[in-house]
């Protein structure tokens, strides 16, 4: 476990609004389509699902991090998504299963994360406006409008192909939970 630094961080919304938190994850700036998950646990399944390829998460649970993450929690080998976002990202791990911290799997996948904001406010502005382009920056220098400029010049992640960029190089077989002896083992040469 790594004390991670905690820094003062931005979210630019494509439709102006500038939300301050603080930073967890990796300190780099990265731009996605922010959409929300519900979910009450499976946050490392929602990390590698490559579903959410190219966006940033806002959980709306208040505590994330809570039981850490491990390799059998995985959907996928990387973390997908351009950024996460949280009420509350916890520092230490309460899980026997836990091999490392949130904040510190973030990092060793380059993911940023910030926290301490206003989960509430940003979901219903996503109710209301639908999926919006965000950028998530420990930038405090730069100006609003500079950030925002940058945000509305990216492209949208609808015009992007997803197939090609979550597609594997080789076949893979997925055997996890076919362990029963009920299960069609046939299926898998």
């Amino acid at each position: 476990m790594t004390a991670t630094i905690r820094k003062p961080a931005r979210l630019v919304l494509e439709d102006g609004t500038v939300v301050r938190g603080r930073s967890f994850g990796a300190p780099v700036e990265k731009i996605g389509e922010l959409v929300f998950n519900t979910s009450i646990t499976g946050y490392q399944e929602i990390l590698t699902d490559p579903s959410y390829r190219g966006q940033t998460v806002l959980l709306t649970q208040p505590h994330i991090g809570n039981y850490g993450v491990n390799s059998e929690d995985e959907e996928s080998t990387r973390i997908w998504l351009s950024g996460l976002i949280v009420r509350e990202a916890c520092k230490r791990a309460s899980n026997f299963r836990s091999a490392a911290e949130l904040s510190d799997y973030l990092i060793q996948h380059e993911t940023p994360g910030i926290e301490r904001v206003d989960t509430r406010m940003i979901v219903r502005r996503v109710r209301s406006a639908g999926a919006l382009r965000v950028l998530l920056t420990e930038d405090m220098d730069t100006p609003e409008e500079e950030l925002l400029a940058r945000v509305n010049a990216a492209p949208s992640v609808s015009d992007e192909d997803h197939v090609r960029a979550v597609t594997t190089k080789r076949i893979e077989h997925w055997t996890r939970g076919y362990e029963s002896e009920f299960s069609p083992r046939t299926a898998f040469p």
